[in-house]
């Protein structure tokens, strides 16, 4: 029983300072293990040699594939070193994304931080008689009443009495698509435009739209912006307003013809492309 105890007690002492070596009489490091028996007895497995090996460093760094493992988890293989499974689905506006470089190390990185795009979308839920009526050039209209569908964009907020958005820093793209119809003799050709935020307040982008006059005169148009915002909080109030080049505002205020917009296809599309 004494040297049972006595053989326990230096084992205990001894094995921290040790390489264990399993299946390998030439450990290459405190733990190692040769799957395949394949390692030679007095020198350096080769690569090929250690595929199937699995180490374990002093400095904690675990091998799989390698016997030089420069991170605390390094696998080495020829082709898909990594499986998982069980991973759970989740909400990915709100998290992280794991990227690889090109030297294999793996990282997490903001959703934020990359030029994925992240869209909010609103439409104008009612249709909306009488727009511009009576607005000369240059005046423009609050858009409302509008409904936010989706925001996948941290720290968008969307202020619906006001009809304002308020914008975090970052890099977006921003679609402003409408469809009206006016019914009014000699208004054939509409010019408008909507002011977008930019570092320096707003800029003014027009579209003008050509139609027949009288009824079923529908017209629609699209105007995309893009534009890095450097502010924290930017707030852009959702307007459109009369432009320059269209006849439909000949003899203000008494023949200033307005439209009616429509609901649905009215859409402000605001995509977040990055910092």
């Amino acid at each position: 029983m004494k040297k049972h105890i006595l053989l326990f007690f230096l084992f205990n002492i001894t094995l921290p300072y040790a390489q264990v070596g399993i299946n390998t009489a030439n450990p290459q490091g405190i733990i190692h293990i040769d799957g395949n028996k394949n390692n030679p007895k007095g020198q350096a497995p080769s690569n090929e040699q250690q595929k199937d090996d699995f180490t374990v460093l002093a400095n904690g760094n675990v091998g799989i594939g390698t016997i030089s493992p420069e991170n605390k988890l390094h696998i080495k293989a020829d082709s898909n070193p990594l499986k998982l499974e069980g991973l759970q689905d989740d909400l990915i506006e709100s998290k992280k994304l794991l990227t690889i470089n090109e030297n294999g190390i793996v990282k997490a990185v903001s959703l934020q931080s990359t030029s994925i795009p992240q869209p909010a979308v609103l439409y104008l839920s009612e249709n909306v008689t009488n727009f511009l009526n009576r607005y000369y050039i240059g005046q423009k209209q609050t858009v409302t009443p509008l409904k936010l569908i989706k925001n996948s964009i941290p720290g968008l907020l969307f202020n619906s009495s006001t009809s304002t958005i308020t914008f975090p820093k970052g890099t977006y793209e921003i679609v402003f698509s409408y469809e009206a119809t006016h019914n009014s003799n000699n208004c054939t050709l509409s010019s408008y435009f909507v002011d977008f935020p930019s570092p320096n307040g707003s800029r003014r982008i027009h579209n003008t739209a050509e139609h027949l006059q009288g009824a079923q005169s529908n017209h629609g148009g699209t105007i995309t912006y893009t534009v890095s915002l450097t502010a924290n909080e930017t707030i852009w109030p959702i307007e459109f307003g009369r432009g320059e080049s269209g006849n439909c505002a000949i003899d203000f205020p008494n023949n200033t013809s307005g439209m009616t917009l429509f609901k649905n296809s009215t859409q402000v599309l605001i995509f977040r492309i990055g910092e």
